[in-house]
């Protein structure tokens, strides 16, 4: 990401408003002030406004939390990759994240993999 010119950033985790999502999030109180503070649930809302403020391309990879059912699809915690391109188009997102899974594929597996979606077959070869 930082060679392909994004900025990486890391946005606060305790927030007064949680948002960005639609999700539970955990609540904690602060034992110095009234406030309520939340566990964020996405990355969001903070990334959109360095979008805002002038930043063209940023990235946080930073952990989430819901407070949602666990199961094979919900966990509480996890780690997400958000990324945000400032005067852009779907295609070169798509292209990005295409080129994100051909180059973790490369260096953790060493091998081509075939992605396969319904009638669709994918080489991470083909970028």
């Amino acid at each position: 990401m930082l060679k392909r010119g994004f900025v990486e950033v890391q946005t606060p985790i305790l927030q007064m408003n949680p948002g960005g999502a639609v999700a539970k999030p955990f609540k904690t109180k602060s034992q110095t002030s009234r406030n309520k503070f939340y566990l964020r649930i996405s990355l969001e809302l903070y990334l959109k406004k360095l979008i805002i403020l002038g930043l063209n391309k940023v990235f946080e990879l930073g952990k989430v939390f819901r407070n949602e059912g666990l199961s094979t699809a919900h966990n509480f915690e996890f780690t997400v990759l958000e990324a945000y391109i400032s005067f852009t188009c779907y295609k070169s997102l798509l292209k990005l994240t295409y080129c994100l899974i051909c180059f973790l594929t490369i260096k953790l597996i060493g091998a081509c993999l075939v992605l396969r979606y319904q009638k669709y077959k994918i080489s991470v070869f083909n970028v």
